[in-house]
């Protein structure tokens, strides 16, 4: 009977501390990034918010451009490049040193005006600030 009445003051002792510690999720942490390099003769310098290229964009090249900021704890390796009026989205992988490389006729597909949106993709409990950048770019 000792042995019923001691295990039972056990498990009820388990129960008790199990209900009372509860798992915290981490605190959400945001980082900031911002995006440089050349796009279309325009050179992006720390963009942090929307821009308008000056230049014309050349739909055959590539562009690389670096996600400063960049760091694999916060970060997935990946980027996505979106034409924001046709809504077609391509991704793009980062390397190690926060560079990414697109091919300009992905993001660039109509004569005229061409809005392009860049998000990179964070990990876990982590806010980007800003969330992406949008670049308007000229194709005649």
């Amino acid at each position: 009977m000792k042995k019923v009445v001691f295990l039972a003051l056990s498990v009820l002792a388990l129960v008790a501390c199990s209900s009372d510690s509860k798992v915290s999720e981490p605190e959400p942490l945001t980082i900031q990034w911002s995006l440089s390099g050349t796009f279309g003769g325009s050179v992006l310098d720390s963009l942090r918010s929307d821009m308008n290229l000056t230049g014309n964009v050349n739909r055959s090249a590539s562009t690389t451009l670096h996600l400063n900021g960049y760091d694999t704890t916060y970060f997935e390796n990946k980027i996505v490049v979106e034409h924001v009026m046709n809504g077609i989205k391509r991704e793009a992988e980062i390397d190690e040193a926060g560079n990414f490389t697109f091919r300009n006729a992905d993001a660039i597909v109509l004569q005229g005006r061409n809005d392009v949106r860049f998000t990179p993709r964070a990990k876990g409990n982590v806010n980007l600030s800003p969330w992406s950048v949008t670049v308007r770019a000229m194709v005649y």
